[in-house]
Formats: C-alpha cells, sequence, structure tokens
C-alpha cells in the first residue's frame, strides 16, 4: 500500500494533476490504457476487443504514464468474475485486518484511483513494482 501511495503522490506532484474522480483529466485516467470500446481519441484506441474499457463518453483511458491499466475485474470466492471491462482492481500486500486486504480501484466511469479494503477471499489483479533501489545495482 506504501508503494502506491508513494506512486502517486510522485505522479500527482510531477506532473500537477489531481486526483478527483469527477475530473476527467485526472490521475486515474492517465493511468487507464487508451484501449475502449468508441474512445474518443480514436485509431488503435478505439477497439470492441477484450482486454480493453467499457465506453465512457468523459473517462476514459489517456496512458498519460505508460502504465497500460486494464479492467480485469474480480474474481469472486466461487470463481465468477465480474465487472471485466468495468473495473481493475489491483491488491497491495498491506491488511487492514485478519479477513481484508488494501487494494486500488479504477472504473470506467470516474477518474480516480481509489484505495479501499477488501476481503481477501476474492482475486483482484496484481501489479509488481520494481524497487528502484535494487534495481540501480544492476
Amino acid at each position: 500500500d506504501e508503494d502506491w501511495t508513494q506512486l502517486v503522490n510522485f505522479l500527482m506532484d510531477e506532473y500537477d494533476i489531481d486526483n478527483d474522480y469527477t475530473n476527467p483529466d485526472a490521475l486515474g485516467n492517465g493511468l487507464k490504457t487508451c484501449r475502449q470500446l468508441n474512445s474518443p481519441l480514436g485509431g488503435e484506441c478505439d477497439t470492441n476487443v477484450h482486454p480493453r474499457w467499457n465506453a465512457h463518453h468523459t473517462h476514459y483511458g489517456k496512458d498519460l504514464f505508460e502504465f497500460n491499466a486494464l479492467p480485469g475485474g474480480v474474481k469472486n470466492p466461487y470463481g465468477i468474475f465480474a465487472t471485466v471491462g468495468t473495473n481493475g482492481h489491483w491488491w497491495s500486500v498491506t491488511e487492514s485486518n485478519e479477513d481484508n486486504a488494501f487494494r486500488r480501484n479504477l472504473n470506467s466511469m470516474y477518474g480516480d484511483l481509489s484505495r479501499f479494503h477488501y476481503n481477501k477471499r476474492y482475486g483482484l489483479s496484481i501489479r509488481c513494482m520494481r524497487d528502484i533501489e535494487a534495481s540501480s545495482d544492476q
């Protein structure tokens, strides 16, 4: 969770961008891949082929940071997938209590990157973060 917080703070400071869910130029839209149904950006961004975001005329992916966030949805404890195309959820290793851990979320209808805790029995995406100090030796 600390790595996610550092990433968010860095991007907001470095690019003078906010994390307001109503703002079409907010951080979350900058993290989303531009692959979207009816993307206003057109070209290769406008696709109906998954993986891609569902259509939204205001909150569409701009891929400003080469993060290429895709909406993998969620897998419930019974093995059923939901919200593919609408939500991208990424686990952190930080627990909020015995049953829950923190996650980050992007939604096709909003511009922010949100933080919530979620039941660990659900399957969410993961995103590996490279430790820059460790990688500078290589």
